[in-house]
């Protein structure tokens, strides 16, 4: 796979300059046999043909009114077509509907989308946004930097905590014509790519009737939304896309969470296309004539909080899990080899001295039965399992059923950890209340999927989900040295110091250990040949686009 760390290396003094811009038989699915959904959920379940029942349009290249139709199978449920709530402005984003001022290219180098050019002051915190000319919403109305002013404001105002948290804060924002002014209250190097998150799509805040969750905000991309009526999301064409034309006239956002449905849906037609199948169905599609499958190493990264709440508030509990998890073997048989193994919160892609970087806490089972000698944690009543101070924990690991991987790592941390004598069960949830449940910090273990360098560097990922009281610190994790290292990395716009702190920050986070990091996955979009168009990002913010087509 080609590696991105060259990349990373020179990303933030690209971003400082002017940007400017041109304008047979298939075999039948097995996923997920074996894996315990004994905790409830849809995990494992069969359902009806997804699109028969969500009661949507007919597959892609039927001919019904003669009408191109696009039925996309998602693998959690969309919450919310308010793209402030959470991370539900990314499936705006994804639909075709929602469009920001930055994007990212196949390579990660941010270039114009709804801005054409941008440049940063000699103070290093104004920033200027030419607008792009001939941009209208979905309603025909025409953009301007006001516009996209409002909208910025309105995001601040819907979701202060992240935007604050997780990117940055801003002194004043102003318009003149098509020229946007941001002035951020500290220097911001990476802000381009920032606002490349679909956290930031453009909206048109006059269009707001106070009913977003359900009607979609309007926007600027190719596509325009339906008001909501159930699970499915539905957009049609965009008559004012400036671009002419969209391809399509309906595309459908369907909820499957479980993968072997997901699978199945897809031979059998239901369903035109879908994003990450799992690893043991991917093989039932490749090679296969009426299938395409695009699939590139990702940004991703699939990680454990461990919640030092409870039991696992003991550091020799926490290293002797660490020890007694084979994350080779899983990557590597469990998951099909479509997985690297974890070592650190990065991966191995964007350099950033994983090469170098030394995982204290290995597999070696004999090494976790120390850590809990050393932890006085023992077997003192002869029922299998470790207890200390006449307490036997009973360790809750939550996960949802969206991501193939999530059940097949939980089972395998489960029975590892039962054989170490560290007793586990297992807590599938439905997607809203995991949301919940990491919210509330209620949980001993709780595993995501994240992407690691969504704004184009690691810096928002390391400060949302690891900085003391950040937006998405699930587990309260807090580290002093860690902390000072994230405020020199925050106003750093040398690539070559920013790589330096980076690589610091990765040293920091894996001893002593209170994450686990499982792997990094590869990501894939699978899709009848019909398909054409399509084309996958390292960030997974671009599924249909304007060159998203039907032949039929």
């Amino acid at each position: 796979m080609k590696k991105f760390f060259l990349l990373f290396s020179f990303t933030f003094a690209l971003l400082l300059f002017v940007n400017g811009c041109g304008g047979s038989d298939t075999p039948t699915a097995q996923s997920g046999s074996g894996v315990d959904a004994s905790s409830g959920g849809d995990a494992g379940t069969a359902a009806p043909s997804p699109a028969v029942s969500a009661g949507v349009a007919p597959a892609a290249g039927s001919a019904e009114n003669g009408k191109k139709v696009l039925n996309f199978a998602v693998f959690s449920p969309i919450a919310t077509l308010e793209p402030t709530t959470d991370w539900d402005g990314w499936y705006v984003v994804r639909v075709g509907v929602g469009e920001t001022l930055v994007k990212f290219d196949a390579s990660m180098a941010a270039e114009p989308w709804l801005a054409e050019s941008w440049s940063v002051g000699d103070d290093k915190l104004t920033w200027t946004f030419k607008i792009r000319d001939g941009v209208k919403f979905s309603n025909g109305k025409p953009l301007t930097a006001k516009e996209v002013k409002e909208s910025l404001e309105r995001v601040w105002r819907l979701n202060e905590k992240r935007f604050r948290s997780e990117f940055f804060s801003y002194d004043s924002i102003s318009a003149d014509g098509m020229n946007l002014s941001i002035k951020t209250k500290d220097p911001t190097p990476g802000l381009p790519g920032m606002l490349a998150d679909p956290l930031f799509l453009v909206v048109d805040v006059s269009a707001d009737n106070g009913d977003t969750a359900t009607e979609g905000p309007v926007c600027t991309g190719p596509y325009k939304f339906l008001p909501r009526t159930g699970d499915t999301i539905t957009a049609v064409r965009n008559d004012f896309f400036r671009k002419g034309r969209p391809k399509l006239d309906e595309v459908n956002f369907i909820t499957v969470a479980d993968p072997n449905t997901r699978a199945l849906a897809l031979q059998s037609g239901d369903i035109d296309m879908a994003a990450n199948m799992s690893t043991v169905d991917v093989p039932l599609f490749i090679g296969n004539p009426d299938f395409e499958v695009e699939e590139i190493e990702s940004l991703r990264l699939v990680m454990a909080f461990m919640n030092p709440k409870g039991a696992l508030g003991d550091e020799n509990l926490r290293k002797a899990v660490k020890s007694a998890l084979d994350l080779k073997t899983y990557a590597e048989k469990i998951l099909s080899g479509r997985f690297t193994p974890g070592k650190g919160p990065l991966p191995p892609s964007l350099g950033y001295g994983f090469d170098a970087l030394v995982d204290p806490y290995s597999h070696d089972p004999e090494k976790a039965k120390t850590f809990l000698a050393e932890g006085g944690w023992t077997d003192s009543d002869g029922d299998g399992f470790v207890d200390k101070d006449g307490v036997t924990p009973d360790l809750d690991y939550v996960y949802y059923s969206g991501r193939a991987e999530f059940p097949l790592l939980v089972e395998a941390t489960q029975n590892a950890l039962s054989d170490l004598g560290i007793k586990v069960t297992l807590n599938l949830q439905e997607y809203g209340n995991f949301v919940t449940s990491r919210t509330n910090k209620d949980f001993d273990f709780l595993v995501m999927n994240i992407i690691t360098a969504g704004t184009g560097d690691p810096q928002s990922f390391l400060v949302s989900q690891f900085e003391t009281g950040a937006f998405g610190n699930s587990n309260s994790y807090s580290n002093e040295a860690l902390d000072a290292l994230f405020r020199k990395l925050k106003v750093e716009f040398d690539p070559v110091e920013r790589t330096r702190l980076v690589t610091e920050a990765q040293k920091l986070l894996v001893d002593p250990p209170f994450h686990i990091f499982y792997c990094y996955p590869n990501t894939n979009m699978v899709h009848n040949k019909r398909i054409t168009g399509v084309r996958m990002y390292p960030a997974d913010y671009y599924w249909v686009t304007e060159d998203v087509d039907i032949v039929t």
